[in-house]
């Protein structure tokens, strides 16, 4: 939460009032943007995930903030800006995103069949998110590595993130 309400205080452009989080994951960042006041949106493949988000933030009245159960590498909303866009994406093998029914998800990027796959997942949740974000503001990712099972060597997932990021046209 100290993390989140930071990333807010230093990225949210005065005036600003929405943030967008194409890999929704855990409560933190939607609980503190709406303690907060403001309008949160994450999307996010996991139910169990949004229900109890949902159900938390909706118990303190949160009502601009929400959890979609939607996949962030085909979700876009035309009609929908944000004044910042925070995530921290899975990382590639690190972790099995599962349901109500304790099977990992079809749609998983973590069960994708390599690391480009799984990065090219990722990558077009990216671009659909800078579809959706306002002039002169912010994309903060908390991004990290992991390794190639098969030779340790780190995959770059951060230098890679980068060159996509310039490629779209933001600045890093």
């Amino acid at each position: 939460p100290f993390v989140c309400e930071l990333i807010l205080k230093l990225f949210m452009p005065k005036g600003g009032k929405s943030v967008y989080n194409p890999f929704g994951g855990g409560v933190q960042m939607g609980f503190v943007s709406g303690f907060y006041g403001m309008e949160y949106l994450a999307t996010e493949i996991r139910k169990n995930q949004c229900d109890s988000n949902n159900a938390i933030c909706k118990a303190k009245n949160m009502d601009g903030v929400e959890w979609k159960l939607a996949d962030s590498s085909s979700y876009y909303d035309a009609e929908k800006k944000f004044d910042l866009i925070f995530t921290c994406p899975p990382y590639y093998g690190v972790e099995t995103y599962k349901d109500y029914d304790g099977k990992q998800l079809a749609n998983d990027a973590n069960a994708s069949d390599s690391y480009e796959a799984f990065r090219d997942m990722l990558f077009k949740g990216y671009e659909n998110a800078i579809k959706m974000l306002n002039d002169n503001c912010f994309f903060a990712i908390m991004v990290g590595d992991s390794r190639d099972p098969k030779n340790g060597g780190y995959y770059c997932m951060e230098a890679e993130t980068e060159v996509f990021l310039k490629r779209q046209g933001l600045q890093v």
